[in-house]
């Protein structure tokens, strides 16, 4: 397993609660002792910041920074911004989605 973040940050967004029992824990059948290592540690993480791809049938295709702020008050919430590289094919693109409007 090359990126047992990802693997952390799956077990963060896909929790089991009582409205949603089909998310209980599963048993992994892999192939991999080192995954199925990394899936009994049940380390959860944090990703606060990545890029994103979007298609859109009018302008294409464009990537997007993304960020998350947590407000000190609740931290229980957050807010995604998503900005486009300065510059870039991509905040053309963006533009010119938002022109069609």
């Amino acid at each position: 397993m090359r990126r047992p973040d990802q693997l952390r940050e799956f077990l963060r967004d896909e929790p089991a609660t009582p409205e949603r029992p089909e998310k209980a824990p599963i048993k992994p059948r892999a192939r991999s002792p080192e995954f199925v290592r990394h899936w009994a540690e049940h380390q959860v993480t944090y990703c606060t910041y990545g890029d994103k791809r979007f298609h859109h049938p009018a302008v294409g295709g464009f990537t997007l920074h993304w960020e998350t702020f947590a407000p000190t008050a609740d931290p229980d919430l957050y807010l995604v911004v998503y900005t486009p590289p300065t510059g870039s094919a991509s905040a053309e693109r963006l533009a010119a989605l938002a022109a069609l409007r």
